[in-house]
């Protein structure tokens, strides 16, 4: 009889299934070596076949009748599976990235099955696919279901190799499953983005089911409640009899009766701020994916958001300013709005000033060239693409004088209200009458008043957020935005036609180094190959 196999000094700890090494070491609770799959009948008694698998009647024998109906001792072979484990041994549990395992290391390969693995099942794989894709247990980080996620690699933006070796065993910024952790990171609460991290308020809980079935109840914001008021030639005053004009308002009111479950709507009336609104579009249309078409944008640089990030704060520092909400750090981080379309407001009725516009102040060429430098380019080029997007506003004749009038129309999610704007009085006394403002939003009517509105990048650069259309007094100049945006962006090329200007760019504008899901790339591509999803005409 021969000497019993040496016991491996792992035990049942051990993770090496191979052949060889499970042949010449005992293991708690399996046989040391493969069950000859002929048992007791086995006739070949050569020192070999003997020395390689176990037969009934030797120490380290089990019944072979499990490896004989497995039949994965082949003719004259060995009985290892794919992969180097016993085709008789416990499955592994299925490796969710399957043929596309990244993860080469002994260890995970000895404790997960993978495609093409004897023991790997696709059926019971598939959930763990599922679970993939919501971003939870193992890997839940990667950019897609099936696909395992790489290692960042430690140079970033400043990789200069791009073999595709590289770039496929390390991942760069603006890659999917960089992007995806950074989702799961903000689905946490612990978003990379410094914008998002301004605020110390919490987002509220959305609205529930049976509140948004309320609101569709309500109806229009403008109208609530119903029957109260219409949109005839009295109301509409003097935009009744402008043909443009009162298609403006017709779109509108389509708007907020079709968005009026999850969304609450203001109006802000502006004209020579549309120089500096436009270009700021223009900008963010091309670093973040900003839908420029559909409207302008009314504050982009970080600046003072830190400081004042949401309405909270900005109703608390408003009386230590003593021009009110003529402030410089006022006009840096709010905007003014009503929320009615047709109700009369203290100051700003978008009837009475929808065709000249709201004036606050104008913006002339050093204003442009601040903006253009913050996006790091140099003063004297600055200067340059200042003139000559000053040049460009001249020919689209905007903030010119006659109908000179813009229109934003903001819809917010409902539940973000009161983190973002509160009710106030002219110059931005708050109107404690309306407070909370959302819960006064959210009610019957009749709703109207002014309201002062943080425009925190980290809400209107979202569509999930807020939701910005545009507009315009000129028919002419209604219908030429998306020209004009073209045009804003190709005099920009110096300071955003290249990846790395891009990048340079938005470090300018962020204030601080990027978040993981920013991506380098000319956004404005990305929103041409995205759906319509909002259901609007190409007028609009």
């Amino acid at each position: 009889i021969r000497a019993m196999p040496t016991q491996c000094r792992y035990g049942d700890r051990c993770r090496d299934h191979t052949g060889p090494h499970r042949s010449k070491y005992a293991h708690p609770g399996t046989t040391s070596r493969t069950p000859c799959r002929h048992g007791a009948d086995c006739y070949n008694k050569s020192p070999a076949h003997r020395a390689q698998y176990a037969h009934p009647g030797d120490p380290d024998s089990d019944d072979a009748a499990p490896e004989r109906k497995l039949g994965a001792c082949r003719e004259g072979g060995d009985a290892l599976a794919e992969g180097g484990r016993r085709a008789f041994a416990p499955p592994r549990r299925p490796c969710r990235y399957g043929a596309e395992c990244y993860d080469k290391a002994p260890a995970h390969r000895a404790t997960y099955a993978h495609a093409g693995d004897a023991d790997f099942d696709a059926d019971a794989a598939a959930p763990e696919r599922k679970r993939a894709a919501r971003g939870d247990s193992q890997g839940e980080n990667r950019g897609r279901a099936g696909v395992a996620p790489r290692p960042p690699c430690r140079f970033g933006e400043g990789c200069s190799d791009k073999s595709s070796g590289h770039r496929k065993k390390y991942a760069h910024p603006g890659d999917a499953d960089l992007k995806a952790e950074a989702k799961r990171v903000e689905r946490q609460g612990d978003c990379r983005s410094v914008w998002a991290k301004d605020s110390a308020v919490p987002d509220p809980e959305p609205l529930t089911p049976e509140q948004i079935k309320e609101q569709a109840t309500l109806g229009a914001q403008t109208l609530r409640p119903r029957g109260s008021i219409s949109m005839d030639d009295a109301t509409l005053g003097a935009v009744a009899g402008d043909a443009h004009a009162r298609h403006c308002f017709e779109q509108m009111m389509t708007n907020e009766k079709r968005m009026c479950k999850e969304w609450a709507v203001f109006y802000h009336s502006y004209n020579t701020a549309a120089v500096l609104y436009e270009l700021q579009a223009a900008v963010a249309s091309v670093l973040f994916r900003f839908q420029s078409t559909y409207a302008t944008l009314p504050r982009l640089l970080r600046g003072n958001f830190p400081m004042i990030p949401d309405a909270r704060t900005l109703e608390k520092m408003w009386p230590t300013w003593p021009e009110k909400d003529h402030s410089p750090i006022f006009k840096s981080v709010a905007i003014c709005a009503t929320t009615s379309l047709l109700r009369k407001d203290p100051e700003a009725t978008p009837t009475a000033w929808f065709l000249k516009g709201y004036a606050a102040s104008v913006p002339d060429t050093a204003l442009i060239q601040s903006l253009v430098a913050s996006c790091g380019v140099e003063a004297s080029l600055a200067g340059t693409l200042a003139t000559k997007i000053q040049a460009t506003f001249v020919k689209f004749n905007v903030g010119a004088k006659g109908r000179a009038g813009h229109m934003l129309q903001i819809f917010m999610k409902r539940h973000l209200v009161d983190k973002y704007v509160y009710a106030a009085l002219p110059y931005g006394v708050p109107d404690s009458s309306r407070a909370p403002l959302g819960k006064h939003l959210n009610g019957p009517g009749p709703i109207v008043g002014q309201v002062r509105m943080v425009v925190h990048p980290s809400a209107f650069l979202r569509a999930t957020r807020t939701r910005v259309y545009c507009y315009s007094a000129d028919p002419e100049y209604h219908k030429r935005r998306a020209e004009l945006q073209d045009t804003l962006t190709d005099i920009l090329a110096p300071a955003l036609g290249s990846d790395e200007a891009r990048i340079r760019a938005a470090r300018g504008i962020f204030g601080a180094e990027l978040p993981a899901w920013y991506s380098s790339e000319d956004q404005r591509s990305v929103i041409k190959s995205m759906p319509r999803q909002r259901g609007l005409s190409k007028w609009q």
